[in-house]
């Protein structure tokens, strides 16, 4: 029985219900009012396999970066919010070349960690910023296997609605042929 093995996700939802910033750290934004709407979609669970080499995986983030902001024009969203470590929000996306506009100032955790929330800026422009340096390079992973999880909770939802980025249609369920199976139960 194949087995598959998860080396990368990230998480994006539409703020036009109850989302993350807005429910479990209002407080750290106090620059701007708290976002919210179908154009202003909250990203969290970014995630990329340790085990990959650092070519790999920078190669990953970067693949994962563009896709957000490809699939954001394609879906007039015109803001990407979320709460991040700042080595995050630096390593993720300003190495990426995609600025961030600070919502709040850094604060910590209660385990001492530092946090901040931010809004990420989606236009033509800046994704021909970022994708430039990476335009020549064969992709790590084919399109066909990136999904853009949209409105769902839970990756764990059976029919969560995602966007899949090979042909740009909405995915109602993982019977889509894109869908990779990640469930290590096989087809």
């Amino acid at each position: 029985m194949p087995t598959a093995t998860h080396l990368r996700c990230a998480r994006l939802y539409a703020t036009d219900r109850p989302y993350m910033l807005q429910e479990a750290f209002p407080h750290l934004v106090s620059k701007a009012p708290l976002l919210r709407g179908p154009q202003v979609w909250e990203g969290s669970r970014f995630y990329v396999d340790s085990n990959l080499s650092p070519a790999q995986r920078q190669r990953i983030v970067q693949e994962i970066v563009v896709g957000h902001l490809e699939s954001a024009l394609t879906n007039e969203i015109q803001s990407i919010i979320g709460v991040m470590f700042p080595a995050y929000w630096r390593n993720i996306f300003i190495r990426s070349g995609w600025n961030v506009a600070w919502l709040g100032e850094i604060h910590r955790s209660a385990e001492g960690h530092k946090k901040i929330a931010g809004d990420l800026r989606i236009t033509p422009a800046v994704l021909e910023h970022v994708e430039k340096p990476w335009a020549s390079i064969t992709p790590f992973f084919p399109l066909t296997q990136t999904l853009w999880l949209s409105h769902g909770r839970h990756k764990e939802a059976a029919h969560e609605p995602h966007i899949c980025l090979h042909c740009r249609r909405t995915v109602a369920s993982p019977d889509h042929p894109q869908f990779p199976d990640l469930s290590g139960r096989g087809s």
